[in-house]
């Protein structure tokens, strides 16, 4: 892998793979936590992204999307302001 980028640790790509070379890269705490089993990633127009991504470029909070994807909404109207 080389030598450790500075503020990156090392990060599985797939979970449930072992860790080896092709499974492996350097990542931030954040795109860390993005790989998680427990994250919900939601897909809009070709776009994937978490729900902690989405609320920032949606500028809607994380709790406000998470409570409209566990009720079952669709992911168009998860990621819509009401205010618009």
């Amino acid at each position: 892998m080389g030598p450790r980028p500075a503020g990156k640790t090392l990060d599985r790509i797939d979970n449930n793979k072992g860790y080896c070379k092709s499974n492996c890269r350097w990542a931030t705490p954040r795109e860390q936590a993005s790989n998680r089993r427990t994250t919900v990633n939601l897909t809009f127009k070709g776009v994937t992204k978490c729900i902690s991504r989405w609320a920032t470029d949606v500028g809607i909070s994380r709790g406000t999307l998470s409570r409209r994807y566990q009720k079952g909404w669709p992911v168009a109207q998860i990621l819509r302001s009401t205010c618009g």
